[in-house]
């Protein structure tokens, strides 16, 4: 347990929340997404979403909180540091360490001295307290640290501290208290702070019955602060009140130093800071004070409790008491809230931290002597008949168990609960039959998982209620200096906050909005949410050198649940972007999309981002920025040679000399690539001291963001007539020298029309837009075109172009370009369109990934049936990567996803059209195979006048290869497919007689 500065907070933006509470009263709230580790029924350890925990599961939490305890000197300097932030403490040095500070500071100069710090005292009063050895604290550390004399050492000679009770009348003082300078002070002070915690006063007194305790905390009021104390009978409740002759000096040190309150003791102590930050021999004393005083055995529960009016102050006790491998439960009662401690977790009490007074320790130790388990953090959910088919597995016998765990058959019977001494015992015996009898079983790896988890600081502990919050709220995560690490539930790249920039220098964007409109995510979810879900076209007017370019840029999603359309839009495009983050460096997103550019023949060029972070967070300096960055692009390289096609690996591989590397803020909308830098005279310690010194505007307008973006674009990233020649040969598997292929090829505007869909927008005024690259001809208003895959004819009602959320009427466009077409109701994702009839289709999308996760959809109304089998189709047919069925059994109407986000967002489309909904809970639907040949299995139609048979066998690698790779499509030419399966040894009949094939199998 340790208190670190947060050095930035990310804000994010979530609508819902969820909160999680355990059967001992811990709880948390948190986005939906957020992952808990939590036990299977057979041991197993595995991470599961706030949003899918039930109350039946485990979750996984922290069984000792290790601590890094602070050096005595580290907490005098604290002390120290805290008390001199105070202009009203006044302090007596030590005679010999008095007549030293003056022999330095007139060495110095005591006018030069007194200049130099900051302080209201007239030099007069300055130089006779100096003299005196009695001068305000705040002055002295000034002082003693323009000498460079550490702090803890100032700490050790000072002979006591006195409370200035008046600014403006001098010599008005408080007593005058000495401070706790060794170890075995401190743990005293901790056990009186412990009890005035309890039972003290806003003045620092405090009153028990119990004469003993007030006498050894008298005695600690003497020894650590050689401070008397009266005793004051209260004849009415016959206890006794000591008062301590401290005054205010010792009032304001517990305040200043401990966090003591002013007011309204009951409800706002807080855990002292500086007691946490000690040794827990320490944080032991504290808590023994504060059980002594408020705490007790309650027989009839067998519990130890402690009860308090501050909820914060009981939750803070709950994790204090973790340092000691005791997980206690907190439960509220109208204004109060009790920590308990019950089971085993008692003996660890006793042992660690115990009582002072000796009826409660008599108690205790009764209470410990015959604790069991917790019920609450004591059990084990690994379910019974997982032990008996372990048992079964391993062939263990009955008897040889139960000779090493007393009733162990109740236990594998489901008789009693398994604890985790009775779980150890068990796991014990596994393994010692397992040395006599070693055995490779796949149970044997379950034993071994066992022993990791009672081995590993955890325990688990059920869920007892799960909640629920819509709105709108705001998420932070944090950045902590010293562990290097950030967390957060968001993209780690700022591609749409790069693209606003690009937007803002092709002028179709205000340069005082650019980064933070985030123009490219124009969905309100997206907005909401601060992250991309659909890839968004806008093509943009850019002059290069006197020279005119249209680019055509897509703002891609980065987050996983959305890589279909990643996928989708490389078929559309010719170069890559590919956006890293300078601190998270090259990561499994990274790879992936840079796997997907290069299956599609899709040359990527590299901009690392999120520079600005290197300085202000990690304090890189200009020479380890560079060695970062040329770590990041050798990573990207080793991408390249992994993924790469032998051709292309070489000559694509990026690096600053060839201009195809970029680095910048897209925040603070700079960057530059080596021609801009070289242009512009930018250097890395340019970067470095333009926000070390507040000119990141000036570096901002020296090295805008976009001219080294749509440079990088124009001079490096192939033209369309260039790039279509070692595309069309992946991605189209007909014959290249017909008319067709030599028309894609030459990206020829006179020849026929064709198009690859790659993307739908289900416009409710327009109805279906389908966007996508036209490699040939010219498309225009009017246009007949052949639906090839789906064997049907469309029409061509309108021509634009997407401009982000807007369609710009053009009325024809060429060949190279991203068209967005109105008219063709019938179209998908993935659709081939042609003027011709007799076209061989484009090549499948191959997707990084299929949907998995599924969910129940229904309607609250039955009427709305429907409608929402309407508003289905015309999700899927804008996301092909969100399937939609029918469950045959049930009558369920199902929607399959790439994962829970993707759901989550289809869930949101679906009720902001008005439609009130009730979804099942998302599931893993398994898919079966075929291993072995199997039939002939007999069918019937319903008259039984017709049989029908049917066998099944798996498929050969090599035919499952031919799939992957394109060369065998089910809209391919059936003569080649027929030959090609021959070639692999299929016979002449089979080959011909394929009727379809699963393609995203």
């Amino acid at each position: 347990m340790e208190d670190r500065n947060v050095s930035h907070v990310w804000k994010l933006h979530s609508n819902k929340l969820v909160k999680v509470t355990l059967r001992n009263g811990y709880s948390v709230e948190t986005t939906p997404e957020h992952p808990f580790f939590t036990i299977a029924m057979n041991g197993m350890i595995k991470q599961k979403r706030a949003d899918m925990i039930g109350r039946s599961d485990f979750v996984l939490v922290p069984n000792t909180l290790r601590s890094l305890p602070s050096r005595i000197e580290e907490i005098k300097s604290e002390i120290l540091e805290g008390l001199s932030s105070h202009d009203y403490y006044l302090v007596y040095l030590k005679k010999r360490f008095s007549e030293k500070l003056v022999r330095l500071v007139e060495a110095k100069g005591i006018k030069n001295i007194h200049s130099s710090v900051r302080t209201d005292t007239s030099f007069k009063a300055f130089r006779g307290g100096l003299a005196a050895g009695r001068i305000r604290l705040d002055d002295v550390v000034e002082i003693t640290d323009s000498l460079g004399i550490p702090r803890y050492q100032v700490y050790d000679q000072i002979h006591g501290i006195a409370y200035r009770l008046s600014h403006a009348r001098p010599g008005r003082l408080s007593n005058m208290i000495k401070l706790p300078k060794t170890w075995k002070q401190f743990e005293d002070l901790n056990y009186l702070l412990g009890i005035l915690w309890g039972n003290g006063s806003s003045r620092a007194s405090f009153t028990n019955g119990y004469r003993p305790l007030l006498h050894l905390a008298s005695h600690i009021f003497r020894s650590v602060f050689d401070v008397s104390t009266i005793f004051v009978k209260d004849k009415k409740r016959n206890t006794y009140r000591l008062d301590h002759h401290g005054g205010f000096s010792l009032i304001k040190f517990l305040e200043d130093s401990y966090q003591y309150p002013a007011k309204q003791k009951a409800h706002n102590i807080v855990f002292p800071k500086l007691v946490l930050k000690m040794g827990n021999e320490h944080v032991a004393a504290f808590l023994r004070g504060e059980f002594d005083t408020y705490g007790g055995v309650e027989k009839s529960s067998a519990v130890i409790s402690l009860t308090m009016a501050s909820g914060k102050f009981a939750r803070q006790v709950s994790i204090a008491l973790l340092r000691f491998s005791i997980i206690p439960t907190v439960r509220q009662k109208g204004k109060y809230f009790t920590v308990t401690i019950s089971g085993d977790d008692t003996r660890r009490f006793e042992t660690a931290i115990g009582f002072t007074i000796p009826r409660k320790r008599v108690a205790l130790h009764a209470l410990a002597r015959r604790a069991v388990s917790n019920r609450k953090t004591g059990i084990v959910p690994v379910d019974w008949r997982t032990l008996r088919e372990i048992r079964n597995r391993l062939g263990i016998p009955y008897t040889y168990l139960e000779s090493r765990v007393p009733f162990y058959r109740s236990y594998e019977s489901d008789r009693q609960n398994l604890t985790r001494p009775i779980f150890q015992k068990i796991v014990d015996a596994f393994e010692e039959f397992l040395v006599s009898k070693p055995s490779t079983a796949p149970a044997v790896k379950l034993v071994r998982e066992w022993r990791q988890l009672l081995e590993g600081e955890i325990r688990p502990v059920q869920v007892t209620q799960i909640a629920a919050r819509t709105g709108s709220f705001d998420v932070y995560d944090l950045t902590v200096p010293g562990n290097h690490t950030f967390v957060a539930n968001g993209m780690v790249v700022h591609n749409t906050t790069m693209t606003d920039s690009l937007l803002s220098g092709a002028g179709l964007l205000s340069p005082s909005l650019a980064g933070t409109a985030l123009a490219m995510d124009f969905m309100e979810e997206e907005q909401k949410r601060q992250m991309t879900i659909k890839a968004a076209n806008v093509s943009l007017y850019y002059e290069h050198n006197d020279m005119p370019f249209v680019i055509n840029l897509i703002d891609t999603p980065g987050h996983v649940d959305f890589s279909g359309k990643v996928t989708r839009s490389l078929r559309a495009i010719d170069g890559a972007v590919v956006v890293v983050d300078s601190v998270e460096e090259v990561m499994v997103q990274t790879e992936t999309v840079t796997r997907q550019a290069l299956e599609e023949r899709v040359k990527p060029v590299l901009y690392i981002n999120k520079i600005d972070r290197l300085i202000k967070e990690l304090k890189l300096n200009p020479e380890q920025i560079q060695e970062r960055v040329a770590r990041i692009i050798k990573d990207f390289n080793a991408l390249l040679d992994l993924y790469a096609e032998p051709e292309f690996r070489e000559k694509w591989k990026v690096s600053f000399a060839t201009n195809t590397v970029a680095m910048g803020s897209a925040k603070d909308r700079w960057g530059f690539n080596a021609a801009v830098a070289k242009k512009k005279g930018v250097k890395f310690s340019d970067v470095v001291d333009a926000y070390l010194n507040g000119k990141v505007e000036e570096l901002k307008n020296k090295a805008p963001i976009h001219e080294a973006i749509l440079g990088m674009a124009v001079e490096v990233m192939p033209p369309p007539h260039i790039a279509q020649v070692y595309r069309i040969p992946k991605i189209w598997h007909g014959d290249p020298d017909s008319e067709y292929g030599q028309a894609m090829i030459k990206c020829d505007d006179k020849g026929p029309v064709l198009m690859s869909v790659t993307n739908i927008v289900v416009d409710p005024q327009a109805g279906v837009v389908a966007t996508g690259r036209l490699f040939s001809g010219t498309v225009t208003d009017g246009e007949p075109v052949f639906l090839i895959n789906s064997r049907t004819q469309g029409r061509v009602q309108q021509v634009a172009i997407y401009m982000g959320p807007q369609r710009e009427i053009v009325g024809h466009l060429s060949a190279g370009n991203i068209p967005a077409l109105l008219g063709l109701e019938n179209v998908k994702a993935g659709e081939t369109l042609a003027s011709v009839k007799q076209f061989v289709p484009f090549e499948a999308v191959h997707y990084v990934t299929e949907p998995v996760v599924t969910i129940a959809v229904e309607p609250k109304f039955n009427r709305d049936l429907p409608k929402l089998v309407e508003i289905l189709r015309k999700l899927s047919l804008e996301d092909p990567n969100l399937v939609t069925s029918i469950n045959e059994e049930t009558g369920e109407y199902l929607i399959s996803g790439m994962g829970t986000l993707h759901l989550e967002i289809a869930n949101t489309l679906i009720t902001k059209t008005g439609m009130e909904i009730v979804t099942s809970k998302p599931i893993v639907i398994y898919r079966e195979a075929v291993r072995k040949n199997a039939g002939p299995v007999e069918g019937k139609s319903p008259n039984k006048h017709n049989k029908i048979y049917i066998e099944v066998e798996p498929l050969e690698d090599a035919v499952l290869d031919l799939i992957k790779q394109g060369k065998i499509s089910e809209y391919g030419d059936k003569a080649e497919m027929a030959k090609t399966l021959r070639a692999v040894g299929w016979a002449p009949e089979e080959a011909k007689g394929v009727w379809s094939i699963d393609e995203p199998f």
